[in-house]
């Protein structure tokens, strides 16, 4: 049987104001931070942005649309 270790880390995300911010932080303490302008009517889409625009700066998000 074959074992995948993945690494953990924490995802925080600060919605509000003008921008979102999202921070991912690996198990080493190394963290990125990626932002997005807030949508104050639906929070998801600039959630998902700023998370996606960090794991990005790791290349842990494919590029595309």
């Amino acid at each position: 049987m074959r074992r995948h270790a993945y690494a953990t880390g924490c995802l925080a995300i600060d919605a509000g104001g003008p921008m979102t911010d999202a921070f991912h932080r690996r198990q080493a303490g190394r963290f990125i931070v990626g932002k997005a302008q807030t949508t104050p009517d639906d929070e998801a889409p600039c959630d998902c942005n700023s998370g996606r625009r960090a794991l990005r700066q790791w290349d842990s998000y494919p590029r595309g649309p």
